[in-house]
């Protein structure tokens, strides 16, 4: 209960302040809100050490590139580096280093950290 409580009161700037050098990355997933007027939204299955049983949601996702090889690719992977940076314009940009299988970025209006299902 107490990660669960920490996570609900990250702000995204602390969120982009967690140690997410040594983070495992496992897939991502679009979510489709059934609600004709909801945002594009984005399960990043992507979990820092101090959060290990959590997702990371984008909301407003745009610009989403996902350059990855899946040949040999089953389970997580670690994450290179993982690049939180604030947008002049508001919002956000998102890129996922996962060399040598490849890298995945976004930019999304807003993103939280939440509890794995």
């Amino acid at each position: 209960m107490l990660v669960k409580a920490m996570m609900n009161e990250l702000s995204p700037h602390k969120v982009a302040e967690l140690a997410w050098g040594d983070a495992w990355f496992s897939g991502f997933r679009w979510l489709d809100e059934q609600a004709p007027d909801s945002p594009p939204a984005l399960l990043l299955y992507l979990r820092p050490s101090l959060f290990p049983e959590s997702i990371v949601k984008c909301e407003w996702v745009r610009d989403f590139v996902s350059d990855l090889d899946y040949r040999d690719l089953s389970g997580s992977v670690p994450a290179w580096d993982v690049e939180f940076a604030e947008l002049p314009s508001g919002g956000w940009r998102i890129a996922v280093d996962l060399r040598p299988r490849g890298r995945l970025s976004l930019e999304c209006g807003s993103f939280s950290l939440l509890p794995a299902a």
